[in-house]
């Protein structure tokens, strides 16, 4: 069951706005598209029929969930303005992707996994933007509902970083938590940057955008602190499922994670934020977005995971690449490409 949630066009003068929105609540989508309305498995509406997709790791049930999309109006700034224009151009060109917008997905994963009395756990890594999103994104839950998977039935939330696209989900509009029975797990290292005293200094958007981001992160995490569950804050790869590991991936926030899911020979690297674009930070690492907290490192983190998942030919989900994030990262040249998932065999 797949479609496309109708995208948001935005001008060229907006693109660092257009950045910002993917993690900014004030910044309300819904002064560029219609309504929002929830979606069901038969919904044939505007929003279209509910977009998820199920898929195994050896014998673990995997279901992939749109939470939305938003196409960008331009490349640059957003994406790689350190690159040339020339370089970059021939970078699109080379791909077939087109020079004068670029499309943003959000991509979160619900895993069955097995426990030792023999059941399955619910957990969910990244929650999405929630009602915040409206109506764009924020479709996370009712696609979740539309898998089969009630919120209620969500036993553990993952989170790979306190951005407003992954975390904004955890609250409901009114304030009650969307998953009611969830435990939380995210790196103490993400945790303490933002309830400390954040530097995103080195984040293009203006400086209220910035105050946004952080404010945005810190209620979150209060609410995850303040639902009575357990808030369970992991150092590096600490190992907290036998199914999971905890792969730091840096730069993009300073604790972002990644994970590794594993049954048997099987695996998938479940990749979070370390690419948003399918073609320009693979064509060249250093090309990173205006939201990278710390370009630097983020750069490095990319080019260590391409050498990585190219070498170990891995099964890879992204956040934000194209539905359903499913693909494999592939040595090209001096670069690397992503290369779309068969996910129909």
């Amino acid at each position: 069951m797949t479609t496309r949630h109708t995208p948001i066009e935005l001008s060229r003068r907006s693109l660092l706005v257009a950045g910002a929105l993917a993690f900014s609540p004030s910044l309300a989508f819904a002064r560029a598209a219609t309504p929002r309305r929830p979606l069901a498995a038969d919904d044939t509406g505007p929003a279209g029929p509910a977009r998820f997709h199920r898929f195994k790791v050896g014998s673990i049930e995997c279901v992939a969930v749109n939470d939305g999309s938003v196409t960008l109006g331009s490349v640059q700034p957003t994406f790689a303005a350190s690159a040339s224009k020339e370089a970059l151009d021939a970078a699109l060109d080379k791909a077939f992707h087109p020079r004068d917008k670029a499309l943003l997905e959000f991509n979160a994963i619900a895993l069955k996994l097995p426990t030792a009395g023999g059941g399955t756990e619910t957990v969910l890594v990244d929650c999405g933007y929630g009602d915040a999103g409206a109506p764009a994104l924020g479709h996370v839950q009712a696609n979740l509902r539309a898998a089969g998977i009630t919120p209620e039935s969500v036993d553990t939330i993952v989170i790979s970083h306190a951005h407003g696209d992954h975390v904004n989900g955890v609250l409901n509009k009114d304030g009650s938590l969307a998953y009611p029975n969830a435990r939380y797990v995210m790196s103490k290292v993400e945790h303490d940057f933002w309830t400390g005293n954040p530097d995103l200094s080195k984040v293009g958007f203006p400086e209220q955008q910035k105050k946004e981001f952080i404010a945005g992160a810190q209620k979150h995490i209060a609410a995850m602190k303040a639902s009575g569950k357990k808030l369970e804050l992991i150092d590096g790869s600490s190992k907290v499922f036998s199914a999971i590991e905890f792969v730091p991936t840096p730069g993009h926030t300073p604790g972002h994670t990644s994970f590794v899911l594993r049954d048997g020979k099987d695996e998938l690297f479940i990749l979070a934020d370390v690419a948003h674009n399918h073609v320009v930070m693979f064509a060249d690492p250093s090309w990173g977005p205006v939201f990278d907290t710390e370009p630097d490192v983020a750069t490095a983190t990319r080019a260590r995971m391409w050498d990585r998942l190219a070498s170990d030919r891995s099964l890879v989900m992204a956040f934000h690449l194209p539905w359903p994030g499913l693909g494999h990262v592939r040595r090209d040249g001096k670069g690397y490409e992503w290369v779309i998932a068969a996910t129909g065999l």
